[in-house]
């Protein structure tokens, strides 16, 4: 059995807290690791009823940043740190927003893909063959 235990990480509910007082929801998780079952226990509730506002969209100026930083082969968490330095905080863009935008670019730009079926066909293409009579 493992438990896990989730609290509130809404930015809305912690806006609308008081300074000393969290948002009072939060959730238990049971997953039985055999049969797979999870039983959810769900206590109190939050402070306001509404989701976190969307991150913005990355810049065109961050994208040109990005593109030039992932052609480099850099991941894309040191990317989002790279942005962050002289940004605002409220204007840096989420990691998963970053993490979209580099693999879309490395796929369609710089053809780094991980593609099972073309690396098969390769292989399958390079191997050795008896007709040469080498090794």
């Amino acid at each position: 059995m493992r438990s896990q235990i989730l609290s509130c990480a809404s930015r809305v509910c912690s806006d609308a807290c008081e300074a000393q007082w969290k948002c009072q929801w939060w959730c238990k998780v049971l997953t039985c690791l055999e049969s797979s079952a999870v039983n959810i226990y769900e206590i109190g509730s939050h402070e306001v009823q509404g989701m976190d506002p969307p991150s913005g969209k990355l810049t065109v100026d961050q994208k040109k940043q990005v593109r030039e930083l992932a052609a480099d082969g850099m991941n894309p968490a040191r990317i989002r740190n790279a942005l962050s330095f002289n940004v605002p905080e409220d204007k840096i863009p989420h990691l998963n927003k970053v993490q979209i935008f580099v693999t879309h670019f490395r796929k369609t730009e710089l053809n780094n893909t991980d593609d099972l079926d073309m690396l098969a066909q390769v292989v399958k293409d390079k191997a050795y063959t008896s007709k040469s009579g080498q090794y």
